[in-house]
């Protein structure tokens, strides 16, 4: 798979032309994919039960999700500035053991009782939770083809106590104080929870149920006991849960990329699955541009439900052509879906549920093309500065989950079919 990134990502495996018969169709064969890299966990895999800021500290979480082993867990009590963290406060760093943890599993920091609360160690400032009120994140990072840490966060959870919970987008960190975090957008209602002052918190809901279920009862307020006793006990109940379903992991930056591309009429893009898609789930492709915050929307957006069977890693499948697999079963979604020949941009995504099995509105950018003759735009202050030629990158696409091609009317990738993910993308 890395290989695959590798090579999907880069402009020289790609091929363009003005030619109205160009051929983007006719050669788009299936991939082997020859591993699958390790599915990082999402929003609501992990979550708190349980905070002492009280002295000594200590954080207690659940694992919602199988943890593999190796991947790095990060704890923060900086505040989220909107866009970033804070640097005032600390972050603590954890390392999953080899035979990773399973979902269920209660863990923490801060007290030897809990599992693996040997295992933090400092990674930067000082982690120290105030009595006063504050915020704790959870979070890790996506690693880019050369194993680095891309340097963009995927939020797991947050947690705050203080008395005004979360606050608002704010420009610039100086108007945030030590007990005050903007919620990211990323963290839906059932994935964060927010409690009154209190010294010391404990989760006292339900500890068996579908994973719905326990989020729904983690993230609400009304299912923690708070208390100012130093004495109060937020460790000795922490018991193991019981999950009693896995929600549908959704996939993720680079497990959609896109292999073929004609903008000469009739329009047809040609799209490859590097991770199995689960049957059901919605799939969202627009020209739209990407200010740095949302889609803009005076072009078009099409959807595509995957078929209940799913669509195997290595498939390719596509739009606007009938010799691409389901190219038949996109469907409007909004406005006019119709590439420009003067240069254009093309978003894959979609959506996570909420609990209520309705959309959270926050995308989820698999992968992203933009073909023109300057590349992808800075962030932008208002839509109006962004032509229908240009598009800011999503930060959530790392250099090897998009591709940026020179200005041609066609463009059909001609790289490797058979590697690792990482290699293809780079690709």
């Amino acid at each position: 798979r890395k290989e695959l990134l590798r090579s999907l990502s880069g402009a020289k495996e790609w091929k363009g032309s003005n030619d109205q018969d160009f051929d983007v169709i006719s050669n788009q064969t299936e991939f082997i994919v020859e591993d699958s890299s390790v599915l990082l966990p999402g929003p609501g895999d992990v979550m708190l039960t349980g905070v002492r800021s009280s002295n000594p500290d200590a954080v207690a979480m659940v694992a919602l999700k199988d943890l593999p082993g190796g991947m790095e867990l990060y704890m923060t009590d900086n505040a989220w500035t909107g866009s970033n963290f804070k640097t005032n406060e600390g972050t603590v760093k954890f390392v999953v053991p080899q035979q990773g943890i399973s979902q269920g599993t209660v863990f923490g920091y801060g007290d030897d009782s809990l599992k693996y609360a040997n295992l933090w160690e400092r990674y930067s400032g000082s982690f120290a939770l105030s009595n006063k009120g504050d915020n704790i994140f959870i979070y890790c990072y996506p690693d880019t083809i050369d194993g680095s840490s891309s340097g963009i966060p995927v939020h797991l959870t947050g947690l705050i106590y203080n008395d005004g919970g979360w606050s608002e987008d704010v420009n610039g960190e100086g108007s945030l104080s030590t007990q005050q975090s903007v919620l990211p957008k990323a963290l839906s209602n059932n994935t964060h929870v927010e409690l009154p002052y209190y010294h010391n918190h404990v989760y006292i809901g339900i500890r068996d149920g579908h994973r719905k279920e326990l989020l729904r009862s983690l993230s609400g307020a009304k299912e923690w006991k708070g208390s100012n006793d130093q004495d109060f006990d937020v460790i000795s109940n922490q018991t193991e849960f019981i999950v009693e379903d896995s929600s549908v992991l959704l996939p993720g930056p680079g497990d959609v990329m896109l292999t073929g591309v004609r903008s000469s009429n009739p329009d047809a893009v040609a799209m490859v699955a590097l991770k199995d898609l689960p049957g059901g789930m919605e799939l969202y492709m627009t020209d739209n541009a990407w200010t740095g915050s949302n889609f803009k929307t005076n072009e078009g957006t099409v959807k595509f439900v995957v078929p209940q069977q799913g669509i195997s890693q290595g498939t390719v499948f596509g739009y606007g052509d009938d010799s691409l697999k389901y190219a038949n079963l996109w469907e409007r979604y909004s406005g006019s879906f119709a590439l420009s020949n003067k240069g254009d941009n093309i978003f894959i995504y979609c959506y996570p549920d909420t609990i209520d099995g309705s959309s959270s509105g926050i995308p989820v950018h698999l992968t992203g093309l933009i073909y023109n003759d300057g590349g992808w735009s800075e962030d932008v202050n208002g839509e109006g500065s962004l032509s229908t030629q240009q598009s800011v990158l999503p930060k959530a696409l790392s250099n090897n989950t998009h591709v940026e091609l020179p200005y041609y009317h066609n463009h059909v990738y001609i790289g490797i079919r058979d590697g690792h993910r990482k290699e293809l993308l780079r690709s």
